[in-house]
């Protein structure tokens, strides 16, 4: 596979073109870049080419120069535009962009609301949204938060502790404003959620994604069969083989990932739905290097569902077997320190608000999360090792694109399945097979 960073941007000069001719002078003529302003100059460069930590988008650093009318000086407003490129494989673009929409135009505008209504303090998980639109091409812009001192963790995989409790708090807190709003007030929240769909597992994709399934969750079965011995009792395995069954005419694998993304009340709540190291940023203490904050983006997987959406691919993906091990418990308890404490702020006042209103216990949500871990298991079986792999050796996004032109979409689905399978050789298969046992080990295989 050649290298993401010589890959070009696609429709770059096309992108750049709306950039400069609709929508920066649309923000500047709404106002979002301050009152009485005219533009200086502005810059537009696309980020790091196509394909680099991010996979259907194309993305561009923005800098605008405005002088104030009232002051006679100038200032830069620094932003990131990120447009969604269609993807024919994967998902409905349609529908993930009209999630990102929904997220920055009405969910995240709710949530900042209930939020402030406390003590006008800002929620600050989520980048400043400039604009979210899905026409002419779906586009959201929002602020740089490198500007601020934010960026990605240095590492592609695994994180240490300490960027993996202060993500989950903040995942915690996140989920706590679902709970609050269905509380203070459940009608308005339950209209903003239901407008999230699902746009991968979804009937019109079931055929696609039960062939690619059926060639990626037989990747740490087949190891385990290869290794002989019995880290897996034989009814165990069988067991396994029937939740993971992935056939043209029955798919239990696909019916698993859609069911965690089915809301069950009453531990539901708006998910990020693809909450990993990729898309979260941190912002670091100069002295200690220690990460101190975070914010969230990338939404176009956002659903009304079970935290464990999230949860189970975040700590099955960005941790190590090692610190599972030591901290399986710490991470759930870190969590649910921050969601108890956004709680608590947001239940502390108001018209039948009570401080000691009943809150989700830890052990409904370790029981949720049992029941739908899975749904971690079965994304981490082919992107694990994608994210392990050497720079390059991965499949990019239009490396898959020629199974699109696939008539048959179970067959399709299986020539991709081949390609990601084959991904960091018989040591990835290991690294399946014992996060595999792992699994059975927890007790998150639903026995």
């Amino acid at each position: 596979m050649s290298s993401p960073s010589d890959k070009p941007v696609p429709m770059e000069s096309d992108f750049k073109a709306q950039l400069t001719d609709k929508v920066l002078p649309g923000l500047l003529a709404d106002g979002a870049l301050g009152k009485d302003v005219t533009l200086v100059s502005q810059e537009i460069a696309p980020v790091g080419g196509y394909g680099v930590d991010h996979w259907m988008s194309s993305t561009f650093k923005v800098a605008v120069e405005v002088r104030d009318a009232e002051t006679n000086t100038t200032r830069t407003t620094r932003m990131v535009a990120k447009f969604q490129v269609d993807d024919p494989v994967w998902a409905d673009c349609a529908t993930t962009s009209r999630n990102e929409d929904v997220m920055y135009n009405q969910v995240l505008p709710f949530f900042e609301e209930l939020w402030q209504g406390q003590d006008g303090q800002p929620l600050n998980l989520f980048p400043k949204c400039y604009l979210a639109e899905q026409s002419p091409s779906p586009l959201v812009v929002m602020e740089d938060l490198t500007a601020q001192g934010f960026k990605l963790s240095p590492s592609l995989s695994s994180l240490d502790g300490a960027h993996v409790f202060l993500a989950l708090q903040h995942l915690g807190k996140l989920h706590a404003l679902s709970y609050c709003a269905k509380v203070r007030r459940k009608s308005d929240f339950l209209s903003l959620a239901r407008e999230l769909r699902e746009a991968e597992y979804i009937d019109k994709n079931r055929a696609y994604h039960s062939g690619y399934l059926s060639r990626s969750l037989a990747r740490g079965l087949k190891r385990l069969a290869a290794r002989g011995g019995s880290a897996i009792d034989a009814a165990t395995v069988e067991h396994l083989r029937r939740r993971f069954r992935s056939e043209r005419d029955a798919s239990n694998a696909f019916d698993l990932m859609a069911d965690a993304r089915t809301p069950e009340e009453p531990l539901a709540v708006v998910t990020h739905g693809d909450f990993c190291r990729n898309n979260i940023m941190f912002k670091y203490d100069p002295v200690t290097g220690k990460p101190v904050d975070v914010r969230f983006f990338d939404l176009q997987k956002a659903k009304y569902c079970s935290p464990a959406v999230d949860l189970s691919f975040f700590l099955f993906i960005n941790t190590t077997p090692s610190q599972r091990a030591a901290h399986w418990d710490d991470f759930f308890v870190a969590y649910y320190d921050g969601l108890t404490t956004a709680m608590r702020r947001l239940l502390s006042s108001g018209p039948g608000m009570s401080p000691t209103m009943e809150m989700p216990s830890l052990a409904s949500l370790r029981a949720d999360f049992a029941r739908h871990a899975l749904y971690g298991y079965v994304i981490c079986a082919f992107f694990l090792p994608v994210v392990q792999a050497p720079p390059g050796d991965a499949p990019a996004a239009e490396d898959c694109a020629f199974v699109a032109d696939i008539a048959d979409k179970f067959e399709a689905g299986a020539v991709t399945g081949d390609m990601f399978t084959k991904i960091g050789g018989e040591a990835a298969d290991d690294t399946v097979a014992d996060l595999l046992i792992e699994f059975v080990e927890r007790g998150l295989v639903g026995l």
